[in-house]
């Protein structure tokens, strides 16, 4: 979301007109960040931490002013399960049609390894960046990708991606990152060290600062 934002080419105050390019899950808190930072004059993405724990609230207040269950969707909207009747008690207003136990979320992995490829592109959104897309069609037509890397296991998902990209003949990890989040960044580095892959390229659009100059060195 904050890379969206910063690569978006619009000032702080123009944010707005970026939340049609962001993913369901995202918008709801984009949303209410760009409106708490235009009602204030600060740039949204200062006020994400504050956007997040406001959203929080609602849902621990409705939580308990409800004493009851609340629903969420996967997108962040949610409803009380109870409401207060013409006495003043709460009662159930929703019908729970089916329940069935919930076990373990099968994440279905988002990537594209081509045989014969040379670059794999590793990406936290939903879809790669334009400039990212421009440079690997320059550096290898028959480029690979990750989508949504961060919600990947490092133990099982990861490792198992960058096996069957070395497998079809990769060699190089090509990222195009802000480097804020520097600790992931030595995550999938060594999952790909290990898979026996020894090249990198890393992109930083936003500058950099002493995390990313340690991780490089």
């Amino acid at each position: 979301m904050i890379t969206k934002f910063i690569t978006s080419g619009e000032g702080s105050n123009r944010y707005d007109h970026v939340l049609g390019g962001l993913r369901p899950t995202e918008k709801p808190l984009a949303q209410l960040a760009v409106a708490y930072g235009s009602l204030h004059e600060k740039n949204p993405i200062y006020m994400l931490p504050i956007a997040k724990e406001m959203a929080l609230n609602s849902v621990r207040e409705t939580l308990i002013s409800t004493c009851g269950p609340v629903f969420m969707n996967s997108n962040g909207g949610f409803t009380p399960t109870m409401n207060k009747n013409k006495d003043g008690e709460w009662e159930d207003y929703l019908e729970i049609v089916e329940e069935r136990k919930f076990d373990t979320f099968e994440h279905k992995v988002k990537y594209w390894i081509r045989p014969g490829t040379k670059y794999m592109n590793l990406e936290n959104d939903w879809e790669l960046e334009k400039d990212a897309v421009e440079w690997l069609r320059n550096n290898d037509k028959n480029y690979s990708y990750i989508t949504e890397l961060s919600t990947l296991h490092l133990r099982y998902q990861l490792p198992h991606l960058m096996k069957e990209f070395v497998d079809n003949g990769g060699t190089h990890i090509y990222v195009y990152t802000t480097g804020q989040n520097f600790m992931q960044m030595y995550d999938y580095s060594k999952v790909a060290i290990r898979a026996g892959i020894k090249n990198f390229v890393f992109d930083f659009n936003s500058g950099m600062d002493n995390n990313i100059n340690e991780f490089i060195a």
